[in-house]
């Protein structure tokens, strides 16, 4: 890690105490989605778009 990273770091910690909802939102839609997240995901547009093979159990993730 270089200077400027460093310092951009500490710039990150020092906001920390003043982030904004709207901030963590967006940093929540930055982060990476593992592949269960993304399966989940995937079922949920599926039920929406009235797949019937996407069950509201399948939604929820009960594995049997």
């Amino acid at each position: 890690m270089g200077d400027e990273e460093s310092w951009a770091l500490v710039a990150f910690i020092r906001h920390l105490p003043r982030i904004t909802v709207e901030e963590v939102e967006a940093m929540k839609k930055m982060n990476p989605k593992s592949p269960a997240e993304l399966e989940k995901e995937e079922r949920v547009r599926k039920f929406l778009e009235g797949d019937d093979g996407a069950t509201s159990e399948a939604i929820h993730g009960h594995h049997h």
